[in-house]
């Protein structure tokens, strides 16, 4: 089993649009974990396929 680290620092609509590529990486059997910025936070934790979600709040991003 393969485990994948998705990185998406943006806002709930952009993490939202990274759901399909996530569920498809899933799909292969492997276990995902996204690591997003607080503000996608909210959206993270509603995608399949997605077994972990870590926040981690970027100091670059404002």
């Amino acid at each position: 089993m393969r485990n994948v680290l998705a990185v998406r620092q943006d806002n709930n609509g952009d993490v939202i649009l990274t759901g399909p590529a996530l569920r498809a990486i899933a799909a292969s059997g492997a276990r995902v974990t996204l690591l997003c910025g607080p503000r996608g936070a909210a959206a993270a934790h509603l995608l399949s396929g997605v077994e972990r979600v870590q926040v981690f709040e970027a100091a670059w991003i404002d």
